[in-house]
């Protein structure tokens, strides 16, 4: 199996999702719910959010979904018409809030130097918003690693989709079959099935390794594991 290039997830793959958008969470639905004690409770059953704990649940659409998916039921829940601009709020909330909290696993920077210098093409495919997207790895210094960075509002479509790992080998001239689509949901497993791509599953996510295992073709416990899979 040749891996010439990587595409990753972002959150829960990058960056820590409990620590980055645990908190955020909060402030993201108590602001929709306008400090309505009730309606934040009310919203957050609905998001599957933990108000004590602070953290979603490993099956919450906000760990792996688009805006799109999961915004109807939150407009539902706060009798606000499903529309762009609701959509576009919890954008906004939700980038203002994680950069507030932006927190990346430890291994990441020395995972990505490593297989920089090994000359693999690398990229982030994400169900976040782009600009999101570029923002968070922008001020984690980590763009000059990235060529290539796309979300949910790039023109591709979204996860599972394949499109984004369509576009990545198009960026790279790469085969589909030998990019490597890494992830820690199986939102980002299906896409590499989907695409014809390597499925490898970081458990750094919510979800467990046993739900994870029967759609990878590697389940990894960490990013730095990537060394023994790709480029040693």
């Amino acid at each position: 199996m040749t891996i010439s290039a990587i595409l990753f997830d972002k959150d829960g793959t990058l960056l820590d999702f409990d620590a980055t958008f645990g908190p955020a969470g909060w402030h993201i639905l108590n602001d929709l719910a306008g400090g309505d004690a009730g309606l934040l409770a009310a919203l957050a059953e609905i998001a599957g959010y933990d108000l004590a704990a602070r953290r979603f649940a490993h099956d919450a659409p906000f760990v792996a979904d688009p805006t799109e998916v999961y915004g109807p039921a939150w407009a539902q829940t706060l009798d606000r018409p499903a529309n762009t601009a609701f959509f576009e709020q919890i954008d906004q909330l939700t980038a203002q809030y994680a950069l507030a909290n932006l927190t990346v696993f430890q291994d990441v920077a020395d995972t990505l130097d490593h297989l920089a210098g090994c000359g693999l093409p690398l990229g982030i495919a994400t169900n976040d918003v782009e600009a999101v997207a570029r923002d968070q790895i922008s001020i984690l210094g980590f763009s000059g690693y990235f060529t290539f960075i796309v979300g949910c509002d790039s023109g591709h479509g979204a996860k599972p989709g394949p499109g984004m790992v369509h576009a990545f080998a198009a960026h790279t001239g790469i085969p589909p079959a030998e990019i490597a689509m890494v992830g820690d949901s199986l939102r980002d497993l299906q896409t590499a099935r989907a695409a014809g791509a390597v499925a490898i599953a970081v458990t750094t996510g919510l979800a467990a390794a046993e739900m994870l295992a029967p759609h990878a073709d590697h389940v990894i416990g960490r990013l730095g594991d990537l060394d023994r899979i790709i480029c040693g």
